[in-house]
């Protein structure tokens, strides 16, 4: 059995609509509304993590599967909107948490181009945290002078609840 759980509501309707057969709800990823050592994988995918709750719900060999962006995620859009730091980005950070947490059991960097439509760019800049910020008035020069290639650069790692002293 497959469940899915998002804290956003119009996410989880939508998965719900594309994805029959699995069981999805609106839930915090920090308290999850599953029993205790009963899940096979966990898949956390750009967003944040409870690496406790996650220990809590996996089953003894079970796998949490994390995907991050890495340091060429979306440069496109980062180039034009920003002129600071905001150009680069590294989560090194991220990874070095999920370590501390997880004996890593595979790793793979994933990196990209795909051609955007208009109408998958401002899907894009919707869900993005990226475009959270941006004006109206950028996202529009964006869509008319913005590059219709984005990068997707991303690091997946699989582990393992850490074994016990």
């Amino acid at each position: 059995m497959a469940f899915g759980f998002d804290l956003a509501k119009e996410g989880i309707r939508q998965a719900a609509r594309d994805f029959s057969g699995i069981t999805w709800g609106v839930a915090d990823l920090a308290n999850c509304p599953l029993q205790t050592g009963r899940v096979d994988v966990i898949l956390n995918m750009l967003s944040p993590a409870s690496y406790d709750e996650f220990s809590r719900l996996l089953s003894r060999e079970g796998l949490l599967i994390k995907v991050i962006p890495e340091a060429d995620y979306l440069q496109e859009l980062r180039r034009f909107f920003y002129q600071d730091e905001r150009q680069t980005y590294s989560n090194e950070a991220v990874a070095n948490r999920f370590y501390e947490h997880f004996d890593v059991v595979y790793e793979k960097r994933i990196t990209k181009q795909k051609t955007l439509q208009k109408d998958e760019q401002m899907d894009l800049l919707a869900m993005t945290p990226l475009g959270f910020q941006i004006p109206v008035e950028k996202k529009e020069a964006f869509l008319e002078n913005g590059s219709d290639q984005i990068t997707l650069d991303h690091r997946i790692i699989v582990g393992k609840k850490k074994a016990e002293a």
